[in-house]
């Protein structure tokens, strides 16, 4: 039995990593071959910051610090212009009864509504793109004005959701979705 429940922990592990894969390949707007979603690829001759917390590890292209975790870990870039927001919603036992897919769609839709009322009317949203395999649920959703945009990762799993919420302030638009993407496709969950 216990077998069973760490291989099913594993799947789920792989499932979410997968999931984010996918529907980070399919939310942007240009082809991408696999080989160039690779660190070295995307950023040759720059520095990594590898973060390793409790509940999931991450690979920020640059130098970052962390300012503050857990709740929510924060993270800003050496340039002054980019930060990480991290944060962890869990789930208690008591809340088996609930369908976790509806929680974690209701957590998606206030996500993109908290946003879209704290933002100027000059950013532009993309539509919740999202998917969900078994256990495992992705969203993603995207905003931007003339010196802002943000790339929101919503990762539900097992037994919490995960919410990873990157910005630039002032970011060319290519080195935004080049980091965008070697931080999302970067994470793995615990």
């Amino acid at each position: 039995m216990a077998k069973r429940k760490q291989a099913s922990k594993m799947s789920t592990r792989l499932m979410a990593i997968i999931l984010t894969l996918l529907t980070l390949a399919a939310c942007t707007t240009e082809v991408i071959d696999m080989k160039d979603t690779t660190d070295v690829n995307l950023h040759p001759n720059e520095q990594m910051t590898i973060i390793e917390e409790d509940f999931f590890k991450i690979t920020l292209p640059g130098v970052w610090e962390k300012i503050s975790g857990p709740d929510p870990f924060v993270y800003f870039n050496s340039n002054d212009k980019e930060a990480l927001t991290i944060t962890i919603y869990g789930r208690s036992s008591d809340n088996n009864d609930i369908n976790r897919s509806d929680e974690f769609h209701r957590l998606a839709e206030l996500r993109q509504q908290a946003e879209k009322e704290l933002s100027d009317s000059t950013a532009t949203f993309s539509t919740i793109a999202s998917a969900e395999q078994g256990e495992t649920f992705v969203a993603r959703f995207t905003a931007s004005s003339p010196d802002f945009q943000s790339a929101t990762l919503l990762l539900g799993v097992e037994n919490y959701i995960a919410q990873f919420f990157y910005e630039g302030h002032g970011v060319d638009e290519k080195i935004f979705s080049n980091n965008t993407r070697t931080i999302m496709n970067s994470i793995i969950l615990y």
